[in-house]
């Protein structure tokens, strides 16, 4: 495990003196590191702890669903992302920037970050992403984020179906997401970006050079480890998307 700190101070809410990662990722047993991007040589692991100004400790662990504050005072609604990084140094410069520890985040876009255009676009394509906050879309949009930004656990469940009344039938912290939204596919001719449904079979099948950097299956694989993993519960009643 690394339990190291850096003696930089960062903008940050907590002192990185408050913050574990642990578990160190492995392959055939040696730990891997980032190969490539602003962290390159940065070591991986699989769980974050933090002790929080209240004396509290937050675990989170790679690949959990969480919510993210969008500031400080925590005025606006949070943001929800899917953990695909924890990690621990890389470069001087960036550690001094931007501290010791990081997490990188994948992007879940609720309806109120979507433009109306977007949610228009889609619903005459019989899609419509604004039915509930609770309906989620993934989107390939990743950033590093603070790790004193990270709130709490949530759970987003993947499935080709929706529940027939998310608000009523998902807890609170409960989400769902059948679709993946790629902004980069905005442009003059297409401003409303690409769709696609996690039942499609035509998801990029090699990972991207970011992917690879941090060890992260192709977008397919990693839609279809989360079908495996998180499917809506039998118990919820589903109705199937368009």
């Amino acid at each position: 495990s690394d339990d190291s700190s850096s003696s930089e101070e960062v903008e940050d809410f907590f002192s990185e003196d408050n913050y574990h990662a642990r578990d160190p990722l492995t392959e055939n047993g040696k730990e891997l590191i980032v190969t490539g991007g602003d962290r390159k040589g940065a070591k991986l692991f699989r769980t974050f702890e933090m002790e929080t100004e209240t004396k509290e400790t937050l675990q989170f662990n790679l690949f959990d669903d969480c919510l993210v504050r969008a500031d400080e005072d925590e005025s606006s609604p949070p943001y929800i992302a899917k953990i695909i990084a924890i990690g621990t140094g890389g470069p001087q410069k960036k550690v001094k920037d931007s501290g010791h520890h990081f997490i990188h985040v994948q992007w879940y876009y609720q309806s109120r970050e979507l433009h109306k255009a977007i949610i228009d676009h889609f619903r005459k394509q019989d899609v419509d992403l604004d039915r509930s906050p609770k309906v989620v879309s993934l989107s390939f949009h990743h950033d590093e984020i603070l790790p004193a930004s990270l709130l709490r656990r949530v759970k987003v469940f993947f499935d080709r179906k929706a529940p027939k009344q998310p608000d009523a039938d998902l807890a609170p912290d409960q989400y769902c997401c059948s679709f993946v939204w790629d902004p980069q596919g905005n442009s003059a001719e297409n401003s409303w970006g690409l769709l696609y449904s996690i039942a499609d079979d035509n998801f990029i099948d090699t990972p991207s050079e970011f992917q690879r950097h941090i060890h992260l299956p192709s977008m397919q694989e990693f839609l279809r480890k989360f079908q495996r993993e998180s499917p809506l519960p039998d118990k919820v009643p589903t109705k199937p998307w368009p």
